[in-house]
């Protein structure tokens, strides 16, 4: 198998971001000590060309949210697919997250101001692609099976370890 699929192909991907602050609840098997932590999950269904179908990590430090969580778990999974040429569905459970694309283009427009440093990845990486990459909302937590595989690999790469000692605190 290639992980690079046929020009003009479609292809469908699951995300989810995960996002834990200390003071509101503990998760279990923490490898750090991080005060602040954040995962991203990546699943790709089996009728794709990829060699893996399931992606998941810790986000870097300045994924300080839970939308900001979320919004990298889609720039991660658009890094993933390396044919611009594809069409992407990229399935999210966040609302907010497919909104704010939709409302880019009006934003820009009546404020003039770019977002934080995660959303305006966000904008550039979909700016790569030939066909802009369509977010579609799926409703969390409601027994689709591509989105509770994001979600628990979100929830694994949140419990990753870090930064080698070198914690968020």
């Amino acid at each position: 198998m290639s992980d690079v699929l046929p020009t003009n192909s479609v292809i469908v991907v699951y995300v989810d971001g995960s996002f834990w602050q200390a003071g509101f609840g503990t998760p279990s098997n923490l490898e750090c000590d991080c005060r602040v932590r954040a995962g991203y999950g990546i699943y790709f269904p089996a009728d794709y060309e990829m060699n893996d179908q399931f992606h998941s990590g810790r986000a870097p430090h300045y994924v300080r949210t839970n939308n900001d969580a979320e919004i990298y778990a889609i720039i991660k999974a658009m890094e993933l697919c390396e044919n611009r040429d594809s069409r992407l569905f990229v399935y999210t459970d966040s609302l907010n997250t497919v909104r704010m694309v939709e409302e880019y283009n009006i934003w820009q427009r009546n404020y003039g101001y770019g977002y934080g440093p995660v959303l305006n990845k966000l904008f550039q990486n979909m700016a790569f692609f030939n066909t802009r990459p369509e977010l579609v909302y799926v409703r969390g937590h409601s027994g689709n099976h591509g989105n509770d595989t994001a979600h628990e690999l979100a929830h694994q790469g949140m419990r990753e370890s870090c930064c080698h000692l070198r914690c968020i605190r």
